[in-house]
Formats: C-alpha cells, structure tokens, sequence
C-alpha cells in the first residue's frame, strides 16, 4: 500500500482481531508517516519488519507486541533506526541488517536449526 500514509482508528481496531499473524512486515511504504497505534495488540506476531518506510519517525506510543521475538529495521529514518536499537524486551534487533543485541544467542539457534535439519 504505497500510497498509505496512517491508519485509521477503525482499522488500529481491526488488528487485534488477527490473532494467528506471526509475521508482519510494513515494505516500501514510502508514504507511510505512522505504524498502527494499537500494533501492541497483536498478540502472536513473532517478527515484525520495517523496510524502507522514510516517513515513520517513531515506534507506536503504546509500544510493540509483547509476542515479538525479532525486530528487522532498514532504509528507514534515523529516529525510527535509534530508537530500534534502544530496545531491550525483542529477543533479536536487526538494524540495517546489523544485529544490535543477542547477536550469539541468534547465531547459535540458526546454527542448532541448520544442524537438525541434515
């Protein structure tokens, strides 16, 4: 949706009604000036992508889910990429493609997933 620039209360709503989203990427939304306020509510994403959004300068105020386990933040504002790295409860926080914290952590379960799957 490039042409997006917010999302409507009606539509912050409808998003705690999706309860089985695990992945949710916000991709090339040049217009895009706000994520969802109510994005805390979605209680079983996993992994949240923000790519090439310039415009969203900041986390929603209410914060991110407390389901997240990664975090990927690129080619967007350098308020949105400071804050992103600030966080302290996502398990995995990629920046620019550069992890930012629990970098071994990471490492060692892609590692032990690789291994299981031979």
């Amino acid at each position: 949706a490039k042409n997006v620039r917010s999302f409507t209360e009606e539509q912050d709503r409808a998003l705690s009604h999706l309860t089985s989203l695990h992945i949710l990427d916000f991709c090339y939304c040049s217009d895009l000036i706000s994520l969802p306020k109510e994005l805390h509510r979605l209680s079983s994403v996993k992994k949240l992508s923000i790519k090439t959004c310039p415009g969203v300068l900041s986390l929603p105020e209410k914060g991110l889910p407390a389901s997240l386990h990664e975090l990927y933040v690129s080619n967007c504002s350098t308020e949105l990429k400071e804050q992103c790295r600030k966080i302290k409860n996502v398990r995995c926080v990629y920046v620019d493609r550069h992890a930012s914290k629990f970098i071994s952590i990471c490492k060692m379960l892609r590692l032990y997933f690789r291994n299981q799957k031979k």
